[in-house]
């Protein structure tokens, strides 16, 4: 169990080689297993299908000789001559030496041909009277006609005999053999025997044709009696052949009839030996798809190692990113899963680098902007306490106009420096606007008129602080500072998205500066951080792009701001000096808070022409 937890934790490279490796090795058990099965039966039957070729070719040599032996006793049965000179014998009638010549000449045309045969011819008293073989070379005392014809195998009446028996054409010298005989008597009309013929051959000639096979296979000839006829072992010769067999082990057993009645041709198999030679090709079989196995596992292992190297490399890479390494890349690229892999990794840490960058100019930025609110927070309980005296003094002394702007520079100034509150309702940043109005109309010869127009679904919805009211101090800043006009501010909400409009019906913009401020906007509202190094910010103090010839480039920063609006300040200062720029906060900082605020959802669309004034609109994003 350890040892496969130990594999299954390993890396996908060793997984992968592991689990090839046990599908193969699998495979081929269950292949060899069953092949092995199946072999078993199939070698059997080969083994039996062999020897029995074999014993079918044997049988067929075997039988071929003891036909001959058949045909040689049939005819010399049937002779008309040699039957004629033994009766001549067997009534005292005097044969002559012609006669006897032709008998014998007879004898040797008939064994001439083929494998050597011995053939005799007796009268029936037992006295051999014809051969073709000379009777005194050899022990004729072991052939007694009478014990061979009184026996019980023997049939009378012309029948074949076939007899084994010890040979009887040998030397006193020479080893025991035995004899193969086809016997049968010659009968008158009487019943009465005047002769026998006995047709014989060596066994040792059989045993040369069971001998020929005895690498594959133990042939013998069994009798009708099951005796041993014919062995390879003479001393098997005349035993049984059920005791034989059944002191063997492992042993196939076939047999195949032959031309003798009774007689069989019995073939004994040992199974390991003959299986043997098809067990070596077997093992030469396993032992070559074992090498092929080993070399087939080494290319895979190689093979595996080369594909997935890329997926290491990107293993190493994530490693030394989960140490803080952001600036590594795997430089892995391809059309395949892990070159496409390798190349979305990189690009996303790219991505995330730009995102730090990003990240740290705007908390650099946020940090400016607190320093710059902490700055302008000076004492401003004290501020709000001294103009409250104040404005209860000029009411005390009737001086109510007076006492109003008092109250509304007072709340205008609370507002600016109470910044606890990121978002407030609109209705509180439209009443901000409101007091903003009412100080600039009070110093401006040329009053503006305002007209609000807010739904009424939208007066609470909470916005982020001073998102109108810059935009109203640049309408009056460039807009309207020379001769008036009309302001208009609506509000309201469609497919969940709250629109805010700020309108004036002033000198406007030709289409060169408005595409220009058009792309100054869309700079910033692109998702990068090119926006935040911009050297073009619309602030509320250099609002002249909007509606003079000169897009100005403004931002809190008063050092840029110098550098890059010189003339729009300028002109800013000509046309409306007593114009007051109460919040700092530019068009491209609104744009900016909003867009950290929400995002890419936040929709800044602005329209100029020329005399006929400009629009500009904001959509933010709202859910129920």
């Amino acid at each position: 169990m350890k040892a496969w937890r130990r594999i299954w934790h390993t890396s996908l490279r060793g997984k992968l080689i592991a689990s090839v490796a046990c599908c193969l090795l699998l495979t081929i058990g269950a292949g060899t297993m069953l092949s092995s099965w199946l072999t078993k039966d199939m070698m059997k039957e080969t083994v039996l299908q062999n020897a029995g070729n074999s014993l079918d070719a044997a049988n067929l040599y075997l039988t071929d000789q003891i036909n001959r032996l058949i045909y040689i006793s049939n005819y010399l049965y049937l002779d008309q001559e040699l039957n004629l000179a033994l009766k001549y014998r067997r009534s005292g009638i005097y044969v002559g030496q012609t006669e006897a010549s032709d008998v014998t000449k007879k004898l040797d045309n008939l064994s001439y041909a083929g494998e050597q045969v011995y053939i005799s011819v007796w009268t029936g008293n037992g006295k051999m009277v014809y051969s073709n073989f000379q009777s005194d070379q050899y022990q004729l005392d072991k052939l007694d006609i009478h014990q061979l014809t009184n026996s019980g195998s023997f049939v009378t009446g012309g029948k074949l005999n076939f007899l084994l028996h010890p040979s009887y054409l040998q030397s006193k010298e020479e080893p025991p053999t035995y004899m193969l005989s086809v016997a049968r008597s010659l009968r008158l009309l009487s019943g009465k025997v005047y002769g026998y013929v006995i047709v014989s051959m060596n066994e040792e000639q059989l045993k040369a044709v069971l001998n020929k096979y005895n690498s594959t296979i133990q042939m013998m000839i069994v009798g009708a009696d099951n005796k041993i006829i014919s062995h390879p072992n003479n001393a098997w010769i005349g035993s049984d052949f059920t005791q034989l067999y059944q002191q063997r082990e492992g042993i196939l057993e076939l047999e195949r009839d032959m031309s003798v009645a009774g007689w069989r041709l019995e073939g004994l198999v040992p199974y390991g030996v003959a299986a043997e030679k098809i067990n070596r090709i077997y093992q030469v079989t396993n032992f070559v798809q074992m090498a092929v196995l080993i070399v087939f596992l080494i290319l895979l292992v190689l093979g595996i190692a080369r594909l997935t190297r890329p997926i290491v490399k990107l293993t190493g890479v994530v490693r030394k990113i989960d140490n803080d390494n952001l600036s590594i890349r795997s430089g892995i690229r391809g059309e395949d899963e892990a070159g496409v892999l390798g190349q979305s990794l990189d690009a996303m840490l790219d991505r995330v680098e730009e995102m730090i960058i990003q990240i740290e100019c705007e908390q650099s930025e946020r940090r400016k902007a607190e320093l710059e609110m902490l700055q302008a927070q000076i004492n401003p309980h004290f501020l709000f306490n001294i103009l409250g005296a104040i404005r209860m003094d000029l009411l005390l002394k009737g001086s109510e106009e007076a006492a109003v702007l008092l109250g509304s520079l007072s709340s205008l100034l609370r507002m600016t420096v109470n910044r606890g509150n990121e978002c407030i309702p609109l209705q509180e940043e439209i009443e901000t606007v409101q007091h903003y109005i009412r100080l600039v109309d009070f110093q401006r010869e040329v009053k503006v008129h305002v007209e609000m127009e807010l739904a009424t679904d939208t007066v609470g919805i909470y916005v982020p602080r001073f998102i109108v009211q810059p935009l109203v101090e640049n309408a009056y800043h460039h807009g309207l500072s020379k001769y008036g006009g009309i302001l208009w501010i609506q509000s309201w909400l469609k497919d969940n998205v709250l629109w805010i409009s700020i309108r004036d019906s002033g000198e406007g913009m030709n289409e060169e500066r408005l595409q220009a401020v058009q792309q100054v906007i869309d700079q910033i509202q692109k998702p990068n951080i090119e926006y935040a190094q911009h050297p073009l910010s619309l602030s509320a103090s250099t609002h002249t792009d909007l509606s003079k010839r000169d897009v100005a480039t403004a931002d809190t920063d008063n050092t840029s701001e110098q550098a890059s609006s010189d003339h729009s300040s300028a002109e800013y200062k000509s046309s409306s000096p007593s114009v007051p720029a109460i919040s700092g906060i530019g068009l491209t900082n609104v744009i900016r808070r909003l867009q950290m605020i929400y995002g890419s959802a936040v929709q800044v669309h602005i329209e100029s022409h020329p005399g006929e004034g400009t629009e500009i609109k904001i959509g933010l994003p709202h859910k129920q």
